[in-house]
């Protein structure tokens, strides 16, 4: 039994930190409804709204499938939201959304969301392998997006086609705030490029500003690519700040956007949070919980997903409650499990099992320092023990064999 949670399912953690000192611990194994994914040789996240329900969905792309001809076939999945607007969970509606395979882009399809003709519509434009885009226009009459074919090989204003060298990442957004979406393009060697639209909301034009943006890379000393995958939020000061998926795996975080568009950023982070699910990241950001924090999701090149919870952290309190530190043992383990903590807890403390799909299925009282849970009855699996009943709460995984 693989303990990986790189390779097709998304499991679900929880900051049971602070701001400034985060601590994720496993909540779900498994966010998806029916069985694990897969995206082939990579994938990366894109939030999209695609029937138009209010719950953000995933589009994700990925470098290619491997076909029986030796071939690679270029998809985009689509994980449509079938949760709710606090607890999110979704099921692949699509291996091949929009028919895109059948295109002619070819590999390493990345797609970006923006109105781009002014129609109140999100419009799409696709990165590809070889470093150009492609623009589709959103024709759809009811809530859910359908996409048509306008531009293949997007065109800069002097009538250039557009090449950013290889694995073309678009971000579409407005960086000089405008009112008219530019475009920020991520590739194969880490830097990022800048497209100003000097035409218009309804028609962009698009020209070119930088080919190395805020002077940003994600290439290491050991690594002659970066892959850079391009993100941007605004920080709880309202700031903006951007995070980038990398070739080497870790989030790279970068600040002093705003007023210094032509000078460099501030590198504020190369592995943002400690957090590194692989090579070749992308990662997709957005309220899926309802609690005001962003939470993320993040796919890597061996073709897996892992969603990351942000809880919202309380300022009232001057003092952070700590969660009490336990150790289970054995584990993995069969018939019981031992749970022993260093400090007596409350009395209204239990210990609480979760299956990977987050269901309770059992619910013991905390006896002392050590408490034995039996485990009769359960299936063999990955389960989610956490004390509970405190101001603080603290999980670890369980593995069960039988």
């Amino acid at each position: 039994m693989s303990l990986s949670h790189n390779y097709g399912s998304v499991w679900y953690y929880r900051n049971t930190g602070t701001d400034n000192a985060p601590v994720f611990n496993l909540q779900q194994r498994n966010l998806f409804q029916d069985r694990m994914l897969e995206f082939g040789e990579g994938a990366l996240p894109v939030v999209f709204d695609e029937n138009g329900d209010g719950l953000m969905d995933l589009l994700v792309a990925n470098h290619g499938y491997f076909a029986l001809a030796g071939n690679y076939v270029g998809k985009i999945a689509l994980l449509r939201n079938v949760g709710t607007s606090t607890h999110p969970a979704f099921d692949r509606s699509s291996d091949d959304y929009a028919n895109l395979s059948a295109s002619g882009i070819g590999l390493s399809m990345y797609p970006a969301l923006g109105d781009l003709d002014g129609d109140g519509d999100l419009d799409m434009i696709i990165g590809d392998l070889q470093g150009r885009m492609h623009f589709y226009r959103n024709v759809a009459t009811g809530p859910s997006a359908q996409f048509q074919l306008v531009q293949a090989n997007i065109a800069d204003a002097d009538g250039t086609v557009i090449d950013v060298g290889q694995f073309a990442t678009p971000l579409v957004h407005d960086l000089d705030e405008d009112g008219r979406l530019d475009l920020i393009v991520g590739e194969r060697n880490g830097n990022l490029n800048h497209y100003r639209n000097t035409g218009t909301t309804a028609t962009p034009q698009w020209t070119l500003a930088s080919q190395s943006l805020g002077n940003v890379s994600t290439v290491e000393w050991w690594n002659i690519t970066g892959h850079s995958v391009p993100v941007i939020y605004r920080n709880a000061q309202g700031e903006r700040e951007m995070l980038l998926g990398s070739e080497s795996g870790p989030l790279y975080r970068y600040g002093g956007i705003d007023g210094n568009l032509d000078g460099n950023w501030t590198r504020l982070d190369t592995a943002y949070l400690g957090i590194d699910d692989g090579a070749r990241t992308g990662l997709a950001l957005h309220d899926f919980t309802g609690d005001g924090e962003l939470d993320m999701v993040i796919g890597n090149f061996r073709g897996g997903l892992s969603f990351w919870r942000s809880d919202e952290v309380s300022t009232v309190a001057t003092e952070t409650p700590r969660a009490p530190a336990f150790t289970l043992y054995p584990n993995p383990a069969n018939t019981s499990v031992e749970a022993v903590v260093d400090t007596p807890l409350p009395a209204a403390a239990q210990w609480v099992l979760r299956d990977g799909l987050g269901r309770i299925v059992m619910v013991e009282a905390v006896r002392g320092l050590r408490t034995m849970i039996p485990l009769e009855g359960l299936a063999e699996g990955i389960y989610l023990v956490r004390c509970e009943g405190m101001s603080a709460a603290s999980a670890q995984r369980l593995v069960i064999t039988r």
